[in-house]
């Protein structure tokens, strides 16, 4: 439970387990079902966290699941929280996401390297030409999120082509990191192990987050929902 900003409510969130157990699941849906008036929303962990790797199949059985559950409660997801996994989580009606994938780049001395205003470019040009998208296009696409070496949009500043390169991390970005050093700089401090390389880039990359979940929680995206995952998919993923 957590304490709301406004009025000091305390919230409340059932879990919902069972991994990819059809009879747990089940059984965790009808305890959630049944106190449902008392809640604020439901939390599901276990999605993407397991020995062996998910697959969309399975995971798409949990959110027509969860589908029964008071749409006006509040779905929070747990998960690695790449973008792949954020859009495929918000298609199926998740609201609030609890995620590292930022934290996690920053570690592999990698900065994220999409551009939210690209994407969102991108989606309003597909509404404009009145591209068609639907349901099971957008469908197709999300079994990508099943490979361990999917493509994910970022550089790592430990290689050796970045140790002259004196561009900021993303040009055109506007983030502490972009503004004030550069590719170059980020690689010096990993080769000499300092912790500053670190800082800088889970700043650039919660920057960009940030400004990906906005475009994610927008209106704009709501309203054209499969043309937006589509769109990001196809110019990243």
């Amino acid at each position: 439970a957590h304490f709301k900003n406004s009025n000091q409510k305390i919230e409340i969130y059932a879990q919902f387990l069972g991994d990819f157990f059809d009879e747990q699941r089940e059984e965790c849906l009808t305890h959630i079902l049944s106190h449902q008036n008392s809640l604020s929303g439901i939390f599901i962990s276990g999605v993407y966290f397991r020995e062996r790797d998910s697959i969309f199949s399975e995971r798409k059985k949990i959110y027509q699941q969860i589908e029964r559950v008071d749409p006006n409660l509040k779905r929070l997801l747990s998960s690695r929280g790449d973008p792949g996994s954020i859009l495929e989580g918000a298609y199926f009606g998740i609201t609030q996401f609890e995620c590292f994938f930022p934290f996690e780049m920053a570690k592999k001395f990698s900065a994220l390297t999409f551009s939210s205003q690209a994407w969102l470019e991108s989606i309003r040009h597909l509404v404009k030409m009145s591209y068609p998208v639907f349901s099971d296009q957008v469908q197709a696409i999300f079994p990508r999120n099943d490979a361990r070496d999917k493509r994910l949009p970022s550089i790592n500043l430990q290689e050796e082509s970045f140790a002259r390169d004196m561009r900021p991390l993303v040009e055109g970005c506007k983030c502490y990191s972009c503004k004030t050093i550069t590719r170059a700089y980020i690689h010096h401090l990993i080769k000499h192990h300092e912790m500053t390389a670190n800082v800088l880039l889970v700043v650039h990359n919660c920057w960009t987050y940030d400004r990906f979940m906005e475009v994610v929680n927008s209106q704009e995206f709501a309203e054209n929902k499969e043309r937006a995952i589509f769109s990001f998919f196809e110019l990243y993923l």
